[in-house]
């Protein structure tokens, strides 16, 4: 039965696409790998000198053997193998070897010798003629396998003839002795030292570096927990190479022997049972039988060992029971790596994973056999060997499943600013469709709302009872606040277009802040609030007027507008060749979630006092007023406390720019006056009578408001739908010509030129509801006065006396 994990998780690494230069790098590695341990075991040890003749040898037992008591002393032969004489491969012996030196000249009594043993045990103890020469017998409490040792003679301890060696050795899995060599030490250093390299040193750097590795993979793996192939690789190689360098430890730690053999044990079934666990994560394969079985190991082999101490510290016996277990679990390992061949697209390197897989369980298999059953003394650990070698295979697909990441992290990177690319295009197309939305959404509400306007002016001036007044009076508040949210809607437009270019002047700030303020000063005075200025007079910036004012009238109104006790204060200071306007309320304050958002269109706070609330646009038009003055609108805001709105200007040095180099499209075309809950005081002056003014407007309610606003001020109307019925009922003379600009079957600059054929002096006022770019460029283009609907009655009637006043 085979239970495959159907939880989402990370890509297997198996599912890493692998370029070639890294199946060809893995296989280096390997090759190497083999190679250093090729040309170590096939090196030979170095001779003997010529001048030594080795004699009879001995063995004494030091401890008591099931064929042999402790004093039992027999001839033998060297290499010396105690398993093929039918003893123990444990115990301890002493050896006694006797040999003859007779030098060959003079150089041979004067210089260093070396005694060397390429299989001896790491406990043992060595006399030449009685001195002693190495004593390792605290190297552990029980000897633990063979090593190589090289050790120097000086010339005074040989003696021209008859010579004796003494070694006593301690064995518990390789009992035995291999035959010595003496040499001098140059004779034979080198290929000792070759000998070393290839059988220790490489070795250890390898486990060293492997376990390097390991460190690194695990901190993968601590920070990406989903890697959970990573980190076993990890957890495996790490212990394992921590299994491996023991082996290069000969000095006493300090450990006892129940303690460090139950440790090295724990390791080797640490390395077993995760391998199991990693072979399974690799392949997405996790069969029951083999997860229960990995389990019960994990439980089964630390429990079993730690009852067995007492009668087995070094868990010799043990260990030969257990270890064949774990030696065993590298089967189904390589069963699921072969079941999950066609899955895998990288075939080199788990051929490479296999061959690792393989040349550890042959490893394991030897070491059991040679060292622990046969305790053949010329036998090496081979698993110190075989666990690198899967090591490359493993690295190239977590290497594979890297640059894997790093092509997908670039590729999502490229496909993000492609779609931000396209969501650019889609945003700015979507602001030109609100722009176009809101100018004909403006245009088409201007002409009725422009009519009401008018309409409701006259009903006021008609009205006699008190009631009736109050009701007109309510009803002119309706179409003011309804007039405003239009314009606001018209600003927004505009300054949308991009199609307005800040034209700087001299300003007087002192004076601009009075006539704002002087315009808020109603509506402050029926909150009870307090309007305040300080703005010295020598102050002058260089800037925009109407876009200046634009901002401040906005900020100024929207403080007025949420400011519920206090006052509202306007400051000006000088920051080097700038100047920085302030505008300080003591309203309720805006919080840090919301002071960025509220810069934006359509967005309203809290919920004013006394006022309408608009349609959420004077800050955005603030802004975007503030960016065409080039500069940036900042805010604080304490909430509870009040708010500090401002912007930088430059100062006016006396640096002027030649307007002639300045755009024509320029910011007295920008948005309209700032809404305005008063209606403009009324001119003292009235047109003259008896004069005609010729009207052309399509929208039958607004031509009928603006031909009565006319009569009332006792002008004679020719009105007209269209320029074609203008040109078959009109006749002049005409004092004024007052056109819409768009008509049903033209435009207001086709009136213009059609009327002035006539008269060619005539004044002439444009009305309009159009708020796009080229619709402005057209106006311009005109040379006459604009008006923008809605509109009050005092607002044309002040243009109409302009254009006339212009005229005369």
């Amino acid at each position: 039965m085979e239970v495959h994990d159907q939880r989402a998780a990370a890509p297997s690494l198996s599912d890493q696409h692998a370029p070639r230069w890294l199946h060809r790098g893995t296989w280096l590695l390997m090759s190497l790998i083999a190679s250093l341990w090729l040309i170590g075991a096939l090196m030979p040890s170095p001779p003997s000198s010529p001048s030594i003749q080795w004699g009879h040898i001995s063995r004494t037992w030091l401890s008591d053997t099931p064929n042999a008591k402790a004093g039992h002393t027999e001839i033998i032969s060297l290499p010396d193998q105690w398993t093929d004489h039918g003893h123990p491969q444990w115990g301890a012996a002493r050896y006694s070897v006797s040999f003859t030196w007779t030098p060959a000249d003079a150089d041979e009594t004067q210089t260093l010798w070396a005694l060397r043993f390429q299989d001896v045990s790491h406990e043992h103890r060595l006399w030449l003629n009685g001195h002693l020469l190495s004593d390792n017998t605290t190297a552990r409490q029980e000897g633990d396998g063979m090593s190589t040792q090289l050790i120097a003679v000086p010339p005074t301890l040989l003696h021209k003839g008859q010579n004796q060696l003494v070694l006593e050795v301690w064995h518990h899995i390789q009992g035995g002795l291999s035959a010595p060599s003496l040499a001098p030490k140059s004779a034979m250093w080198t290929t000792h030292l070759w000998q070393e390299v290839f059988h220790r040193h490489a070795l250890l750097a390898v486990n060293l570096a492997s376990f390097a590795f390991s460190t690194f993979v695990l901190f993968l793996w601590w920070v990406r927990r989903q890697e959970v192939a990573a980190g076993l690789f990890g957890l495996l190689i790490g212990v394992a190479f921590a299994r491996n360098v023991s082996h290069f430890v000969i000095e006493d730690i300090g450990l006892p022997l129940a303690l460090s053999s139950w440790l090295y044990f724990m390791a080797h079934t640490a390395t077993a049972v995760t391998q199991g666990w990693l072979v399974m994560h690799i392949t997405n394969r996790h069969p029951l039988w083999l997860r229960r079985t990995l389990i019960a190991v994990s439980v089964g082999a630390p429990v079993v060992s730690l009852l067995a101490l007492p009668w087995d510290p070094a868990l010799v016996e043990t260990r030969n029971v257990l270890q064949p277990i774990l030696i065993g679990l590298m089967l189904p390992t390589l069963w699921l790596l072969w079941q999950s061949r066609r899955q895998f697209r990288m075939e080199p390197l788990l051929l490479g994973l296999m061959i690792g897989a393989a040349i550890i369980l042959i490893s394991g298999v030897h070491d059991f056999v040679t060292l622990r059953m046969e305790g053949d003394i010329s036998s090496r650990n081979w698993l110190i060997w075989g666990i690198p070698t899967i090591m490359p295979a493993f690295s190239a697909m977590l290497l594979a499943r890297v640059v894997q990441a790093f092509n997908q992290l670039e590729h999502i990177n490229q496909s993000l600013e492609q779609q931000v690319t396209e969501r650019t295009r889609e945003l700015e197309q979507a602001n030109l469709a609100k722009s176009r939305f809101l100018a004909a959404a403006s245009h088409d509400l201007r002409q009725p709302v422009a009519a009401i306007g008018l309409m409701t002016e006259l009903l006021t001036q008609r009205v006699q009872t008190p009631e009736q007044q109050g009701l007109t009076q309510r009803l002119s508040e309706a179409v003011i606040s309804m007039e405003n949210q239009l314009k606001g809607l018209l600003d927004l437009s505009r300054l949308d277009a991009g199609d307005i270019v800040a034209r700087p002047q001299r300003v007087c700030l002192s004076t601009l802040c009075q006539s704002i303020l002087s315009h808020e000063q109603l509506n402050a005075r029926d909150k009870g609030l307090r309007l305040r200025a300080h703005a010295p007079k020598h102050l002058q910036a260089w800037a925009d007027p109407v876009l200046l004012e634009q901002v401040l009238r906005n900020l100024v109104g929207n403080a007025v507008r949420h400011t519920r006790c206090g006052g509202v204060l306007v400051g000006v200071r000088t920051q080097g060749n700038r100047l920085r306007v302030e505008v300080w309320d003591t309203g309720p304050g805006i919080a840090v979630d919301d002071q960025r958002r509220v810069f934006d269109e359509f967005v309203q706070l809290g919920t004013g006092s006394g006022h309408s609330q608009g349609l959420g646009l004077g800050l955005a038009i603030a802004r975007r007023a503030a960016i065409l003055l080039g500069t940036r609108l900042s805010l604080r805001s304490r909430p509870g406390r009040g708010s500090c709105f401002s912007l930088d200007v430059p100062r006016d040095l006396g640096v002027r720019t030649p307007r002639s180099a300045l755009p024509r499209t320029s910011a007295s075309e920008a948005p309209s006056d700032a809404p305005s809950d008063t209606p403009t005081a009324p001119s003292s002056a009235q047109p003259a009578s008896g004069r005609r003014v010729l009207l052309v407007e399509d929208e039958a309610p607004l031509r009928q408001a603006l031909a009565l606003l006319f009569q009332d001020w006792g002008w004679q109307v020719d009105a007209c739908a269209s320029l074609s019925e203008l040109k078959q009922q009109a006749q002049g003379p005409w004092q004024l010509l007052v056109s819409d600009h768009r008509l049903p079957d033209g435009f207001g600059g086709d009136v213009l030129r059609w009327a002035r054929r006539q008269q060619p002096d005539l004044p002439a006022l444009v009305i309009t509801g159009d708020t796009a770019p080229e619709q402005l460029r057209e106006l311009a283009a005109l040379n006459v006065p604009v008006l923008h609907k809605p509109f009050r009655p005092e607002k044309i009637r002040a243009m109409v006396e302009e254009t006339m006043a212009l005229r005369t």
